[in-house]
């Protein structure tokens, strides 16, 4: 039997639903990873560095994973941190007033916590019998007192082992080391690390990179004097390239997501082994289309021509692990 004449010429059912499911898993992609990026500010506060604070009793104090803290304010290294800097607190809801008070009190939940309750008590003064006379109950009091002095000092000493006992030595990291955890513990005797994988992904496009993840410093003049106040927020880094210049996959994966999007431009998504995504936007053009497996370094796209707006031709590149951006430059070599 011929097909109806207004039916000829048209795509076959199973060609639309392979459409349908590639649009929704874009659609659900984005929506997972929140695109959009550009002028958009995550909740938080940002916190100006006193004297005496590091950067792992400000992560204590506001209870933020240290590797979240160095990422979104791109410190490489924790001793960089300088007095009257600022740094971006993500998901905190108030400024703290005394950092290095808080940052103790979270460390008393800790061993040393659990010392100091083990400890006896300070001896309370004995009630005084009615028929004693007055010198009798002073040097009652001042035994009592003298009883109580000891016993702190006692706690104290036994705190401070507790913290000798867990602190360890300081180790300078190599500038030069693709793969390296930076450890340093603070003055409280807390401690953390600082995680890279230069080995994990590789450079996207040759070129430099104007603007960088998370929070960029603003300087400026307030009453004659230098002053850093308010930061951008990014999830990914902008590296200025040469229109037409090669972007090549930045490991092996499969391409989830090859389309054109409105402010955004030629845009791909590439699933990596290990839950790990890169997203590769504003491209002059795609050369690989959606569930195409691609190999690390092979052609993906070119850099765009910059539009309307631009300064200069560039590529916007994110790492993303578990639909949470993370700071590429913390994963490139």
């Amino acid at each position: 039997m011929t097909a109806s004449p207004r039916f000829r010429g048209f795509p076959s059912l199973l060609a639309y639903r392979k459409l349908i499911v590639v649009l929704l898993v874009g659609v659900l992609l984005l929506s997972c990873s929140s695109l959009s990026l550009r002028g958009q500010r995550n909740r938080g506060v940002y916190h100006r560095v006193k004297s005496g604070e590091t950067l792992f009793a400000i992560a204590r104090a506001y209870q933020v994973s240290v590797q979240e803290l160095a990422e979104v304010n791109n410190i490489a290294r924790p001793d960089d941190i300088a007095v009257d800097s600022v740094i971006f607190i993500p998901a905190a809801d108030q400024v703290l007033d005394d950092v290095l008070a808080e940052s103790r009190l979270r460390a008393g939940e800790t061993p040393a916590a659990a010392a100091r309750t083990a400890a006896p008590p300070p001896a309370a003064a004995k009630e005084t019998p009615k028929r004693a006379t007055a010198a009798e109950a002073k040097a009652r009091a001042e035994r009592a007192a003298a009883e109580a002095a000891r016993d702190r000092a006692a706690l104290a000493r036994a705190a401070e082992r507790d913290m000798a006992s867990r602190k360890a030595p300081e180790k300078a990291p190599a500038a030069e080391s693709a793969d390296r955890t930076v450890k340093k513990r603070d003055d409280e005797g807390g401690g953390a690390e600082i995680q890279f994988d230069r080995k994990r992904f590789i450079w996207p496009v040759k070129g430099r990179v104007v603007a960088r993840f998370g929070t960029e410093s603003v300087t400026t003049d307030f009453n004659g004097r230098k002053v850093e106040t308010a930061r951008i927020m990014n999830n990914g880094i902008k590296i200025a390239a040469a229109a037409g210049t090669p972007v090549i996959a930045a490991e092996a994966g499969k391409v989830i997501y090859s389309m054109t999007l409105e402010r955004f431009g030629n845009t791909i998504i590439i699933e990596h082994d290990d839950e790990f995504k890169t997203v590769y936007y504003e491209l002059g053009r795609r050369s690989v289309e959606t569930l195409q497996r691609v190999k690390k370094g092979e052609q993906i796209g070119s850099v765009g021509d910059g539009g309307a707006g631009k300064t200069e031709p560039s590529l916007q590149f994110e790492v993303r692990h578990r639909n949470k951006p993370r700071n590429p430059l913390f994963f490139l070599p």
